[in-house]
């Protein structure tokens, strides 16, 4: 049975854990450019994490995070706030500037690739075990 590739990349000068499943290890081996995954923080009504893949990352600073991957780091917020909308489609989303991105750079990302998709989540404190995939 393969094993979860564990590694720490850097972001913002600041550390993040990897975790990376057997079925992305041989996705990203079997790409010919880097996939971007972008861990995405959304300010609304409450506040939401979303990893983002290549096309759907709108961020522009990425950093190399191992063979083949790339990893950035964005905060967006909404402009305006609609109970509504936290059960439909997302309103649109605008840039939420940070002044100090380093404060903010998640301590892990798990991603996993799946059926043909890309999948991940991302923690703000120490991750307390295993992320099963």
């Amino acid at each position: 049975m393969a094993t979860t590739t564990e590694l720490t990349a850097t972001l913002h000068g600041k550390p993040v854990h990897l975790r990376i499943s057997p079925r992305a290890r041989a996705a990203l081996a079997a790409r010919g450019t880097p996939l971007r995954a972008e861990m995405e923080l959304y300010f609304s009504c409450l506040i939401a994490k979303a990893v983002r893949f290549d096309g759907a990352a709108r961020g522009s600073h990425f950093e190399p995070a191992g063979p083949g991957l790339e990893i950035g780091f964005s905060a967006v917020q909404t402009q305006g706030c609609s109970i509504a909308s936290l059960s439909g489609p997302r309103p649109p989303r605008e840039g939420f500037p940070i002044v100090r991105p380093e404060r903010f750079v998640p301590k892990w990302l798990a991603l996993d690739f799946r059926d043909g998709e890309w999948s991940g989540s991302f923690g703000l404190v120490e991750a307390q075990g295993a992320v099963n995939f």
